[in-house]
């Protein structure tokens, strides 16, 4: 298990499709996979395994995208804030909801 969950839709508007996956590669070790869309024109699924998705780049527009807060789960709260940080990713909060559940609000760096 990955040390950061998926932990809702995950859905991230970008105008830059390709610096989006470069990014998100880079900083949190995500990869290109196939998954079945409604709309996937334009759209990109991205995961830790080819089995396991974490966020989805959509094209500015489009599903409401911009209203939702990406966000990761995971049980180690100390161990991801410096997994992060060592990206240089900027951790403005980790959150607890519920029993020993954290989240971490994913950042949209690639704009």
């Amino acid at each position: 298990m990955s040390l950061l969950v998926p932990g809702g839709a995950n859905t991230i508007p970008t105008r830059n499709m390709a610096a989006a996956i470069a990014w998100y590669s880079d900083k949190l070790g995500l990869r290109k996979i196939e998954m079945e869309m409604d709309e996937p024109e334009g759209c990109q699924a991205l995961g830790f395994s080819k089995e396991e998705w974490a966020i989805t780049l959509v094209p500015p527009g489009r599903e409401n995208a911009e209203e939702l807060i990406p966000r990761f789960y995971t049980s180690n709260v100390k161990k991801a804030r410096q997994f992060l940080v060592s990206r240089d990713i900027l951790v403005a909060g980790l959150f607890q909801a519920g029993r020993c559940r954290h989240h971490v609000a994913a950042p949209n760096a690639a704009g």
